[in-house]
Formats: C-alpha cells, sequence, structure tokens
C-alpha cells in the first residue's frame, strides 16, 4: 500500500515522504508462518520495480519508545496503514499509539482486520479484528473517526473535525452505526 501511495503522488506531481517502522523480520509475531523472510529485500525489490524512492525505514518493534518517538517527530502523517505484529496486544499498542499522530482529514488503513465479514477467501486475523472493533466505527463509538470502507480484508477510515463528531453521533443514533448511510448521508 505504500508504494501504491507513492506511485499516486508521483502520478500526480505531489510531494510524498513514506516512513516505514519494522523490524525487517517477523519478531514476536506467532502468526506469521514463513521463517528468515528478507523483508529488507523485498521492500527495495518492489520500490526498483517501480522506479520509486525508497521509504524512510524506522528499524524497530512499534511498541518501542524510541521508535514511537521517531514517529512522532515526523509526524502528522496524511496516512497510516497499520500492517504490524497480528498480535491483540501489538494491535492495540498501534491503533492507540499511532493514530493520534494522523493529521485532521487524513486516512487511516488497517490490514488483516475482516475477520467477522462475509468475504470470500482470507479474511485476516481475529485478533487484529477484535482490537479494531473495540476501538473504531462501525463497532466502536470513536468521535475521531469514520469508518468508510473494507477492501478485501483491509478498513479505511478517515479522521474527521470535532464539529462532524456531533452530527456523526446524531446520524449513529438515528441509523444505529449504519456505516454506508451516514457516509451518504454527509455527502
Amino acid at each position: 500500500v505504500t508504494s501504491l501511495i507513492q506511485l499516486i503522488a508521483d502520478k500526480l506531481d505531489k510531494k510524498c515522504s513514506v516512513y516505514g517502522i519494522t523490524p525487517l523480520n517477523n519478531t514476536g509475531d506467532k502468526f506469521f508462518e514463513i521463517p528468515n523472510h528478507d523483508y529488507e529485500y523485498e521492500i527495495d525489490r518492489l520500490y526498483k520495480r517501480f522506479n520509486l524512492k525508497k521509504p524512510t525505514i524506522i528499524k524497530g518493534l512499534s511498541n518501542d519508545e524510541k521508535i514511537i518517538q521517531e514517529a512522532i517527530n515526523n509526524s502528522p502523517y496524511d496516512c497510516i496503514f497499520i500492517d504490524g505484529n497480528h498480535e491483540y496486544n501489538y494491535v492495540v499498542n498501534d491503533i492507540e499509539r499511532y493514530i493520534p499522530m494522523l493529521r485532521e482529514g487524513g486516512i487511516l488503513v488497517v490490514d488483516d482486520c475482516c475477520s467477522k465479514y462475509q468475504l470470500k477467501g482470507f479474511k485476516g486475523y481475529p485478533e487484529v479484528s477484535k482490537a479494531v472493533d473495540e476501538r473504531l466505527p462501525p463497532y466502536a463509538y470513536n468521535d475521531n473517526f469514520e469508518y468508510l470502507f473494507n477492501v478485501s480484508h483491509d478498513r479505511v477510515w478517515r479522521k474527521i473535525k470535532n464539529d462532524e463528531c456531533k452530527n456523526l453521533l446524531q446520524l449513529c443514533m438515528i441509523v444505529k452505526n449504519s456505516s454506508y448511510c451516514i457516509k451518504n448521508m454527509l455527502e
């Protein structure tokens, strides 16, 4: 997804800086089953394939305080894509620590979080879905985010302004958290 964002920015002749937080291995992720995967090679290969500027890699775990501080120093961000460790506590950390760094109007994407959706194929991981469902619309009230849509096993939100929150809360009461209706009513 980050390479897609870079491709779109290049096509529109917009400045784009991509940052990635990764230990460059699957440290501590009991769900990732490919041992000795060379993440750095894959990142380099993908960006070279599309002739893109290599992203700035912040090497480490997303729950490390030094890494979080470095991310804060580079914020705010226009888009945050969460696709890290798939265990519940890590996902909670990523949601709670990183989404405050998202600029108002910015886009949040979380990978692998549609396990309760009626999808064919891979739906994500139950622990990721649980962490997301407890904190973000349409399953949880969060006055900072509007649920937009899902694409396969990824879900997408927009960080909203405080005055939009009041309208959304009123609409949520009327349509019982139907994000489709809320989105269409606001347009």
